[in-house]
């Protein structure tokens, strides 16, 4: 309608440019809050949302510096009008990507951002094929799985193709050997990271052996309970008990 839901980021290159909105709408259609980027590119095909039971939300994302603006960081906007700026450091204006754990309370404010950062430098050791001329990997991390348990713990999933950084851990990756650096080439491992409802990382597991390609698609947490919400009273007698079903 006429809500205002974002005001988009900067952008210098040629191609189009991803901006980043999570809004959250009531039940007659109407926006209760906007969360969006005022800085960076948004990888639209690697991201992931989970609603959490306190009303609010996770997400999991793939994002980046925008095109021709390298020497701005990531920055999200909450609906508090907090800005959250990504704290990194910038090497000449070489882009970098950043896998962010976000998570949005009820109100629209972002009550915490996990960074996991991705190397950007290709070595001789780890890609022995890399034949391309920039040493930049670029993209390193595609973000595809997320899911939340009862705890508010946060499970994310994907697939890796460059060393990622998170606080002070950092996980290496295989299956690279063959890749010379072209981004239409599948290469890589998955992986799985558990953060608490805090936003702290507690463990992480990844695959072994060697494949062309692994990635993880989908997380369910076992033994998760649904949130449930109750339904209108069956219509047909003598059952008029109440349904309820899952959100």
């Amino acid at each position: 309608g006429d809500t205002e839901i974002g005001v988009g980021s900067v952008y210098g290159g040629n191609s189009g440019n991803l901006s980043l909105a999570i809004n959250k709408i009531d039940s007659e259609g109407n926006v209760v809050w906007s969360v969006y980027s005022t800085a960076g590119e948004l990888d639209n095909s690697s991201r992931r949302m989970a609603v959490t039971a306190d009303g609010g939300c996770v997400a999991f994302l793939n994002m980046r510096h925008s095109e021709g603006d390298t020497g701005t960081r990531i920055s999200l906007h909450d609906a508090l009008g907090v800005d959250h700026e990504v704290p990194f450091d910038i090497e000449n204006g070489v882009r970098s990507y950043h896998g962010l754990v976000i998570k949005v309370a009820a109100d629209g404010g972002i009550t915490w951002v996990k960074d996991i950062a991705v190397n950007a430098t290709a070595d001789n050791e780890t890609y022995p094929g890399w034949t391309q001329s920039s040493r930049n990997i670029g993209q390193g991390l595609f973000a595809y799985a997320l899911d939340v348990d009862n705890d508010g713990n946060v499970y994310i999933g994907g697939r890796m193709c460059a060393a990622l950084t998170i606080d002070d851990v950092t996980i290496q990756p295989h299956n690279v050997d063959t890749w010379t650096g072209s981004a239409q080439t599948s290469v890589g491992n998955m992986f799985v990271m558990k953060f608490d409802a805090r936003g702290n990382l507690v463990k992480h597991i990844e695959s072994e052996g060697a494949a062309t390609q692994e990635s993880i698609r989908q997380i369910k947490v076992v033994g998760t309970t649904p949130v449930w919400r109750a339904a209108a009273p069956c219509k047909c007698p003598p059952c008029l008990s109440t349904i309820r079903t899952p959100i």
